[in-house]
């Protein structure tokens, strides 16, 4: 009883001065920063850490926080909050060496087919030249393709590296080309492997009338001129989203 008490405590005090911080000078935001730091420093193994260090992060942008939360992992990287924490990690430190590292190591070990953990990959594949994906999220990838969030990972990874995403793409597709962010796959697919089968997934797709679908449209009517029945969905299109949408000057100049 009084382990939680204490738990429950611990807490509190970390929580408040969290959740005003934007109110305080900044001498005094400095202070609650180095408390908050100091006291996740020394208590890795308590319970409540990765929800504060996530809202520490979101709220203070400390990059002390980085190696913590590397350090974290690799004891913790199972519990279900861990992809989490590491995506918004990542999102305020991406060029991290010590998170990207175990990021990677997490990914590698990564089972369960989580949405948060793609995204993690998406992360790591931000502002990378084309090349053969890095082993780990090559990995996590093949292991999981076939699931609806891999949706977030593949359309980072396809133009890196078609050769080796194509196949696992063209795969979740097979499955899933029907939901509303299967245009996460099928645009950046149709830059490299606009196949007549993948033309018909789009079309199929926008014949739907999914909400963010003006980009696959333009798109279509760029790498396919002559096609007739890509400016019928275009005008279809056009006669369906209000003129306000931003991506209606676009699919019209097209």
């Amino acid at each position: 009883m009084l382990q939680v008490e204490l738990h429950t405590a611990r807490k509190q005090a970390l929580s408040y001065p969290l959740q005003h911080l934007d109110r305080f000078p900044d001498s005094l935001r400095r202070r609650v920063a180095d408390t908050i730091v100091g006291f996740l420093e020394v208590s890795l193994d308590w319970h409540e850490w990765s929800q504060t260090s996530l809202d520490a992060f979101q709220r203070t942008m400390d990059t002390r926080l980085g190696p913590l939360v590397a350090q974290w992992l690799q004891t913790y990287a199972h519990y279900r909050s861990a992809p989490r924490l590491l995506h918004r990690a990542l999102r305020v430190l991406p060029l991290d060496a010590e998170l990207r590292r175990e990021a990677l190591n997490c990914l590698r070990r990564a089972q369960e087919i989580e949405g948060a953990w793609g995204n993690v990959g998406s992360v790591l594949l931000d502002g990378l030249e084309p090349a053969p994906l890095p082993e780990a999220i090559a990995v996590w990838i093949e292991r999981h393709h076939l699931s609806y969030e891999a949706c977030f990972t593949l359309r980072r990874a396809i133009p890196l590296s078609p050769s080796q995403v194509v196949p696992w793409a063209e795969a979740w597709l097979q499955r899933w080309r029907a939901v509303p962010f299967a245009n996460f796959v099928l645009e950046p697919l149709c830059d490299v492997a606009l196949t007549p089968q993948l033309r018909q997934w789009c079309c199929d797709w926008l014949n739907a009338a999914h909400s963010e679908s003006g980009f696959l449209v333009e798109k279509l009517v760029r790498l396919l001129p002559g096609d007739g029945d890509v400016h019928v969905l275009a005008r279809q299109w056009l006669r369906r989203v209000p003129k306000d949408d931003g991506s209606w000057p676009f699919v019209c100049r097209a």
